[in-house]
């Protein structure tokens, strides 16, 4: 009788194809350059993970509208991800910017930076082309893990030393956002996520691999404790790492 209920709970699992999750969250922590600049307060620009299979993501940064400017993604290390494998590939890596005058990119893999202005190290950047006039709406590209399986969306991305899971380099675009000859943006600066909050839960919860068979279900299996030791010690860590608040104030 046990051996049967075993198979009817698992037989499911072993025929189920693959399903992508996702989820989102908002770079609305600016640096001191971005909190000094009269009247902007964020967010600057969402980041979408999309769990593609276990060692495949998508990873997706939108500049956001806010405070009266479109926040544009360029520069140096226009995009800094802390990446929860041991190895991985990037690219291709994808730029649009559909505002007249503008034309973005190329963006280039620019591997690990020590020092994201006041946010710490990232051990994932590009570096994209030139600056503002060169600047992108949205910046997407694939990340292919070769070290670690990542069982949902939520498990791709973990905390850097200080708690951040990400950051970007934002130029402010004042609204109609677009570029003429010798414009310069009204403010450029670094943003990341709010630490305190946690790793982003995920929209869905992903299938095992298609046509894995007995091994896959045994690897998704053997990572569900892993994950969920990961995103225990994510938790603690960004309980002890965030910085304490003076008397009077409270955290964005």
């Amino acid at each position: 009788m046990r051996t049967t209920l075993l198979a009817l709970l698992f037989a499911p699992l072993l025929l189920s194809p693959a399903s992508a999750d996702s989820i989102n969250f908002l770079l609305n922590n600016g640096d001191a350059t971005l909190d000094a600049f009269a009247g902007t307060d964020g967010p600057y620009a969402n980041v979408n993970v999309n769990l593609l299979n276990a060692r495949v993501a998508r990873i997706t940064v939108t500049g956001l509208s806010s405070d009266g400017y479109r926040w544009l993604i360029g520069g140096p290390d226009s995009v800094d991800l802390n990446i929860d494998a041991a190895r991985w590939r990037i690219g291709p890596i994808a730029e649009l910017n559909r505002f007249r005058g503008f034309r973005e990119g190329p963006a280039r893999n620019g591997g690990r930076d020590l020092s994201i202005s006041e946010f710490g190290a990232f051990d994932q950047t590009l570096n994209s082309t030139d600056g503002y006039a060169r600047s992108a709406e949205r910046v997407s590209f694939l990340l292919r893990s070769t070290s670690i399986l990542w069982l949902s969306a939520a498990d791709v991305l973990e905390p850097n030393d200080l708690g951040f899971l990400a950051a970007v380099h934002v130029f402010a675009c004042p609204n109609p956002c677009r570029f003429r000859a010798g414009d310069v943006a009204a403010v450029s600066g670094y943003a990341s996520n709010s630490i305190g909050g946690g790793i982003p839960s995920p929209s869905s919860v992903p299938g095992p691999i298609a046509g894995a068979g007995i091994p896959g279900l045994i690897a998704a299996l053997g990572i569900i404790g892993l994950a969920r030791r990961r995103r225990a010690r994510a938790a603690k860590l960004i309980q002890t790492k965030a910085p304490a608040l003076p008397s009077g104030t409270s955290r964005r």
